[in-house]
């Protein structure tokens, strides 16, 4: 598994909701181990009136290529921000591949590690934060050791990234993963924000589809984006990281307690927590179908939220 450092960085508010919005869809099929500070700079040849930038980095666990996470970071951009953007324009979120250890590219659109460590403080300091010895091979010293006098422009400030230490792992299930639980993931995510990572996953071993046409259009008009979303079979694996795992119906819980028994005190249904009280699959039905089941999903994970923040406490 290879350990790669991103940064990302936006100057258009509200900034820190990009960069927040772009870690949670990038840990969607990712492990995140490491961010770094907040760091904010004055822009530097800018061709608009755009303001200052937030940058930060993080190392990101995959098993992708180099190739594959730059096209991940593209598809993340274009979600959050779906105009087209030159270069040297304020951007709502950018995402650079800055650094990968032993790993190198150097193509016409991907070159790591990224040129641009050697010059500009928004690249060098999150990269310190994250890999202070890293080597940079013009030089043969550490990045900045080499480099730190000369980088521009100044940092004006920084300040931590606010997401705990051990933020709580949720992981949502439903059946085909195409419907109730991406939705739910989405809305959840954006409820916890920094005290949570969220997964979902379905029983029926679906792999890489899309969220059904319904999902999509009835998500999109409450303010979510299921674009990115592709449908994933639950394993063991995704089981074990799970601190809590929600579930839909008693289908979803008699699976958990067949296949995976050791799961099932960590396991509770979205709708009723402790009783069985089920959010019925839309799939099939009406885009009217999918509307009900959406309110409700909506409707219980506020009242859940509360006992959410503390569910860490209540697991030990």
């Amino acid at each position: 598994m290879a350990e790669i450092v991103l940064n990302l960085g936006s100057n258009i508010k509200p900034r820190m909701q990009h960069i927040r919005r772009a870690i949670g869809l990038l840990s969607r099929e990712n492990e995140i181990s490491a961010i770094s500070c907040y760091y904010e700079t004055e822009p530097i040849l800018l061709q608009d009136d755009g303001g200052n930038f937030l940058n930060i980095s993080l190392c990101l666990n995959t098993k992708n290529s180099l190739e594959k996470v730059f096209s991940e970071c593209r598809l993340v951009e274009n979600i959050i921000e779906k105009r087209e953007k030159g270069n040297y324009l304020s951007r709502a979120i950018d995402i650079d591949l800055i650094y990968a250890g032993n790993l190198t590219a150097d193509t016409e659109e991907l070159k790591v590690p990224h040129r641009g460590i050697t010059e500009r403080s928004f690249f060098l300091y999150p990269l310190f934060d994250l890999k202070p010895s890293a080597i940079d091979p013009d030089t043969g010293k550490t990045y900045f050791t080499s480099n730190w006098q000369k980088a521009s422009p100044p940092i004006l400030r920084s300040f931590n990234y606010t997401l705990k230490q051990n933020p709580l792992r949720i992981l949502i299930i439903c059946s085909g993963n195409i419907c109730r639980s991406p939705f739910a993931e989405a809305v959840l995510r954006e409820m916890m924000r920094d005290s949570a990572i969220v997964k979902s996953a379905g029983i029926l071993g679906i792999e890489n589809e899309k969220a059904s046409p319904y999902a999509f259009s009835e998500a999109r008009k409450r303010g979510y984006d299921l674009s990115f979303h592709k449908s994933t079979a639950l394993i063991k694996e995704t089981v074990d990281w799970a601190d809590l795992i929600l579930v839909m119906d008693e289908s979803h819980f008699k699976h958990i307690k067949k296949n995976y028994p050791a799961a099932l005190y960590r396991t509770r249904f979205l709708a009723g927590w402790n009783d069985m009280i089920s959010i019925q699959d839309p799939y099939g039905g009406d885009l009217e179908t999918y509307r009900k089941a959406f309110d409700e999903i909506e409707k219980c994970l506020s009242k859940i939220k509360d006992r959410l923040v503390d569910l860490r406490n209540d697991l030990c």
